[in-house]
């Protein structure tokens, strides 16, 4: 999705210090950034309803349970530690704590 925020047409270089600028340019830089903003509020509602869609038909809860279930399988295997190396896990512990 292409955006429509535009911040190129802004002129930063006005005002001009010390000279008498045309309020002309202070109008179009807030126009430019007032519908900047209508567009950027416009893509993020879309991009939440998209995420809360797609969230929806992949199934977050399942896989939330999934892992939650998952994670009570593996029980004390992975736990946080004191010593600087990491637990031992092996292949056999990770297929048997598998979820079918």
């Amino acid at each position: 999705m292409a955006s429509n925020i535009t911040s190129l047409t802004i002129d930063n270089e006005y005002p001009v210090a010390g000279v008498d600028n045309d309020s002309q340019g202070f109008r179009d830089n807030f126009t430019i950034i007032k519908d900047s903003l209508a567009a950027a509020k416009a893509e993020l509602s879309r991009l939440k309803a998209k995420a809360a869609s797609d969230a929806t038909a992949l199934g977050v809860s399942e896989l939330e349970t999934k892992l939650d279930t998952l994670e009570e399988a593996l029980g004390g295997l992975i736990s946080p530690s004191t010593s600087a190396s990491p637990p031992t896990i092996t292949a056999s512990q990770i297929k048997s704590a598998r979820p079918s």
